[in-house]
């Protein structure tokens, strides 16, 4: 497979391994953006103002990892269901 790339790294520090690396802490982290969007709607989110974004995607990032571990059935499908049908408040029926 080829795969291009821009980079300010100079051909020295641009090996395989090292591109290979970086691509892929790129593509980890747009997979985090995604989940944070499709799980709670972060795009859309109405939160704008001083640090409350960061705030905010630290703890939906702290939601997601928990659920991702967690071994009870459900898990982060759960929660993308509950926003999916309208679940407002978490953990109440």
């Amino acid at each position: 497979m080829t795969v291009y790339a821009i980079t300010s790294l100079t051909h020295a520090q641009a090996g395989p391994a090292r591109l290979a690396d970086l691509i892929g802490r790129h593509w980890a982290i747009e997979a985090l953006r995604h989940v944070r969007d499709t799980t709670f709607a972060e795009d859309g989110s109405q939160v704008r103002a001083g640090a409350t974004p960061n705030v905010m995607a630290a703890l939906r990032n702290l939601v997601i990892g928990v659920l991702s571990h967690w071994d009870a059935p459900g898990g982060l499908g759960w929660l993308r269901r509950r926003r999916e049908h309208g679940g407002a408040r978490l953990g109440r029926e």
